[in-house]
């Protein structure tokens, strides 16, 4: 440590003298020229150093003052507005929140009071987060919409809405099932919790989470539906092409020679094709040869033939499969949802001779397809 006099020396080499000091004069201040304030401006340097905390200190109890005032019922109307907005912006970004609960509104009015803390946003989701974990609070998983539904549940609701409207083909129809079905998925969900263990993990997580754009849902009617999704409803341009379709149909013709693809035929392809907004591959000439079939809107040829009451046999040559049958398997219990699911995607995904070994094996594929279950 220097001397007084090495101070003093050092001071007028460098014009150090002792006077009112601030806070940017302390930062950037070299330690010998702090070691010259320490010993020659003490009190000065003193005051500046504490300067800091003593004026957080002032505006902390200022601070507790001023919400003592608040919660005394003296707030001023510029105060009162802000709390206002603040409760606004919380609610909409908290929709599990039951604001209409008045229970709700007097436990977090209380804590505030009890915390003597500022009612801004930061302090409404502290007063949710604690009180949730005290189980204080009512709230609502259903408030949340879809980000809180099960997608499978929505799956299983979407089948039976679209069977139950025996949808098929249709777009517009599918978007309006798969609507309703969250809208009945949502209205599942419970509307009033106030034990957080009793929900999942996940759950805990969404309750106390803020709600996002795309957790707020509402059912759409289907005309909302395709507004909204519009490019999905809007073919571009040269997107249909006759030419196109008709030499896929050509491709797919040695895969179905009990088709006879004369003029009526091939301009009910076409039909399909202009109707749906589908791309044109071999595999969706198959899938509208299936539908067109089943409508009866395609030519067979009835020599190569030979009918059951679900499948179809091509003669091509040979002697016909002992299990092609003609009975129909008493009726049993009604398809579930997930033999549904597993239907169709076999339908999609088998071969001719695949639905002929299904429908050999499995009675109630056979019976699905027939159209009895």
């Amino acid at each position: 440590m220097r001397t007084r006099s090495e101070l003093e020396a050092l001071a007028a080499r460098h014009g150090w003298k002792p006077h009112t000091l601030n806070a940017a004069e302390l930062a950037a201040m070299s330690s010998t020229e702090y070691e010259y304030h320490s010993v020659l401006n003490s009190k000065e340097l003193e005051r500046a150093v504490a300067e800091p905390t003593d004026r957080a200190r002032t505006k902390s109890i200022a601070d507790a003052n001023n919400l003592v005032r608040i919660w005394t019922g003296k707030s001023t109307p510029e105060e009162q507005s802000e709390m206002v907005e603040a409760a606004k912006r919380f609610a909409a970004n908290y929709p599990q929140f039951l604001g209409t609960s008045v229970a709700n509104g007097a436990k977090i009015a209380a804590w505030f009071k009890q915390q003597n803390a500022r009612p801004d946003y930061d302090g409404f989701v502290r007063a949710f987060e604690q009180l949730t974990f005290q189980n204080q609070l009512t709230l609502s998983m259903r408030a949340l919409g879809k980000a809180a539904v099960n997608g499978r549940r929505v799956r299983e609701i979407q089948d039976r809405i679209m069977r139950e409207r025996k949808i098929r083909n249709d777009r517009v129809a599918e978007a309006k099932a798969a609507a309703d079905a969250m809208q009945a998925a949502i209205s599942e969900l419970p509307n009033e919790i106030t034990y957080i263990s009793d929900l999942s993990p996940e759950q805990t997580k969404l309750i106390l989470s803020p709600a996002t754009a795309q957790q707020q849902f509402s059912a759409q009617s289907a005309e909302e539906f395709k507004a909204e999704h519009l490019e999905a409803f809007t073919r571009p341009a040269g997107y249909f092409e006759t030419k196109a379709v008709e030499k896929v149909i050509l491709s797919a013709a040695a895969k179905h020679p009990e088709v006879e693809f004369d003029s009526a035929t091939k301009g009910a392809i076409l039909k399909y094709f202009e109707n749906y907004v589908a791309p044109v591959t071999i595999q969706a000439v198959d899938a509208a040869i299936d539908a067109l079939n089943a409508e009866n809107k395609i030519t067979l040829k009835p020599d190569t033939q030979v009918e059951g009451q679900v499948v179809r046999y091509t003669d091509l040559g040979g002697n016909p499969p002992s299990y092609i049958e003609t009975s129909v398997p008493t009726k049993t219990d009604p398809l579930t949802d997930a033999e549904l699911r597993r239907f169709n995607r076999k339908k999609l995904e088998l071969t001719s001779d695949g639905l002929m070994a299904e429908c050999k094996e499995n009675p109630r594929f056979r019976m699905w397809l027939d159209g009895e279950l």
